[in-house]
């Protein structure tokens, strides 16, 4: 799967959207959407990116991120070459 998770400061918005490895476009619609200052939460100078998964109750699962791109300030995310992730 490919998700790209975008943070919009000017409205508060967090919108993630998912679609199979195999769409290169991210979806029109976001797939979950939020309000959250992330602002009054994250230091203006430094700050720790990363993820997070569960599938609560007794589920077991595997959640593994083999690559990952990151931009700042409306730049598009360096593209992530498909072929070179490990397997």
């Amino acid at each position: 799967m490919r998700v790209w998770v975008d943070y919009d400061a000017a409205v508060a918005r967090v919108d993630v959207a998912v679609a199979p490895l195999g769409v290169p476009n991210k979806p029109s619609r976001p797939l979950v959407s939020a309000t959250s200052n992330l602002s009054a939460v994250v230091a203006a100078d430094s700050a720790f990116v990363g993820f997070s998964a569960a599938t609560g109750g007794t589920l077991r699962s595997r959640h593994i991120v083999p690559g990952w791109s990151f931009s700042m300030d409306d730049r598009p995310a360096p593209a992530i070459d498909i072929g070179k992730l490990p397997k």
